[in-house]
């Protein structure tokens, strides 16, 4: 696979209105969560197995439904990926930059 066909692969998963973006913004949701949960059970380290064990349950339980409520709850439209960095393509219709010639200004 040369890397030309690679980058187009890559700008077709990841275009701005594609299913690629939400996939990432999920998973980074998700790492948050765990890292969270990372933190709270080292923190609770000497209390008891069961809190612990609560912990763990819960962070299991968020990123189940994760996805259920990144489709289903309205409200919010707070990304973890800035718009920034979505690619954005001309649409087929639109010219991209011209530049005139400076023999005809």
């Amino acid at each position: 696979m040369t890397s030309h066909s690679w980058l187009s692969a890559w700008h077709g998963v990841f275009s701005p209105d594609s299913f690629g973006w939400t996939i990432l913004d999920l998973a980074l949701k998700a790492t948050a969560l765990i890292v969270l949960a990372a933190f709270l059970a080292l923190a609770f380290g000497r209390a008891s197995a069961a809190l612990r064990h609560r912990i763990w349950a819960m962070l299991f339980i968020a990123l189940l439904l994760l996805p259920a409520a990144a489709f289903a709850l309205p409200g919010w439209d707070w990304k973890v990926i800035p718009h920034d960095w979505q690619v954005t393509t001309p649409a087929a219709g639109e010219a991209g930059p011209t530049s005139t010639p400076a023999s005809s200004r």
